[in-house]
């Protein structure tokens, strides 16, 4: 007996992982019967496996092909906007084989293509921890300030996906004499990366010198369960349920091996301005865009003997008005209090005289309040 996915990546349809989307697809039949479950056992002397109908049998050959990669073509089995792949390349050999891994479309190389779904796993997948080196030709000689910032630590984004952003870290290793990727864990099926606000780019934000990661990380008691998701703006407005999130400013020390958070702070990006956190604010306070309203409320995260958690008394509110909507305000209530303007806006905070220990003055307030310009903070 051997899992669908196995079986199928052994007949060379596709490497396992994308085996597994085929099934997840209803593409694949086990004796007639349609599966989309992942871990179905097959029995490979007496089922009938097909997909799109048509009968699949594991191949008789293993093909092992090693390319020599020129620039000029894509890794992958077609390209939507037409330009030469690596298939073409190897268009002459009777069997299909697929690229293990993938060269960008202007680097050259070795590439690996073979129809063995067990070795492109093997080779693929990040818990196996096969390492790869690639050699990079500059333009010039690279001077001492190129190569600090490498031993210091270079930030990759990957692809945006919705409003997040994947980054990852890596930095010169003086005894190994290459870059390395200090958040690998062999232990998981991923590199270990911060996922980030798609609009909140990494930065120096101490000024130290060192560019930061921003990591999103929700608010206590908020409905998210990680850091992996960054829903927009508008979605977090549209409901008072929406989780809410603190953007912490994290730093790679290479030597120590250790990420720590240097800053914490809310960024709003539609309303255009951040707000620092006090390090005693983090896992003790809780934050909250008012449904209907331009006010974003920090309170005090109040926990119980039953370790349940609750909002309790409100620490501070930040509220964004037009300039005729603060002149009625300052009209009618003046709850809020202006600490910055501009042309046509003006950002105010509340602080109520029930805030508690975690209370900080107008004046600490204004100073933790920033407006997001265009060279900093934000793509």
């Amino acid at each position: 007996m051997v899992r669908l996915q196995k079986y199928l990546a052994g007949c060379g349809v596709a490497s396992r992982r994308k085996s597994e989307d085929i099934i997840r697809s209803g593409r694949v039949s086990v004796n007639g019967e349609i599966v989309r479950e992942m871990g179905v056992q097959i029995d490979e002397e007496n089922d009938v496996i097909t997909l799109d109908g048509s009968v699949v049998k594991p191949e008789k050959k293993m093909v092992y092909v090693m390319l020599n990669k020129p620039a000029g073509f894509v890794t992958t089995a077609s390209d939507e906007k037409g330009r030469q792949t690596v298939m073409d390349l190897v268009a002459d050999i009777p069997v299909r084989i697929y690229p293990v891994g993938r060269l960008d479309y202007d680097t050259e190389g070795l590439l690996l293509m073979t129809n063995d779904g067990d070795l492109t796993y093997k080779i693929t997948h990040p818990k196996n921890n096969v390492e790869k080196t690639y050699v990079a030709e500059v333009a010039g000689n690279m001077n001492m300030g190129t190569i600090t910032s490498l031993r210091n630590g270079v930030y990759i984004d990957g692809v945006k996906s919705g409003n997040q952003m994947t980054t990852e870290l890596v930095y010169w290793d003086p005894e190994e004499q290459k870059l390395q990727a200090p958040f690998y864990s062999s232990d998981s099926s991923n590199k270990i990366s911060l996922t980030r606000p798609a609009g909140v780019t990494c930065m120096d934000i101490n000024e130290d010198g060192v560019i930061e990661i921003p990591a999103a990380r929700p608010f206590e008691g908020n409905a998210a369960a990680s850091n992996t998701v960054m829903p927009a703006m508008d979605e977090r407005a549209a409901s008072s349920a929406a989780p809410a999130y603190i953007t912490q400013w994290q730093q790679y020390f290479p030597q120590e091996k250790e990420l720590v958070s240097i800053q914490n702070m809310y960024v709003n990006t539609e309303e255009g301005y951040y707000f620092l956190m006090p390090s005693s604010w983090l896992e003790t306070v809780t934050g909250a865009l008012e449904a209907g309203e331009r006010q974003f409320i920090f309170s005090e995260w109040v926990v119980n003997d039953e370790g349940v958690g609750a909002s309790g008394a409100v620490i501070l509110k930040i509220g964004v008005f037009t300039k005729a909507n603060w002149d009625a305000h300052i009209t009618a209530t003046r709850e809020f209090t202006s600490v910055l303007e501009t042309e046509d806006t003006v950002y105010a905070v509340s602080i109520p005289e029930s805030g508690g220990d975690k209370a900080i003055s107008y004046q600490d307030a204004a100073k933790r309040f920033g407006l997001i310009e265009s060279d900093n903070l934000t793509n």
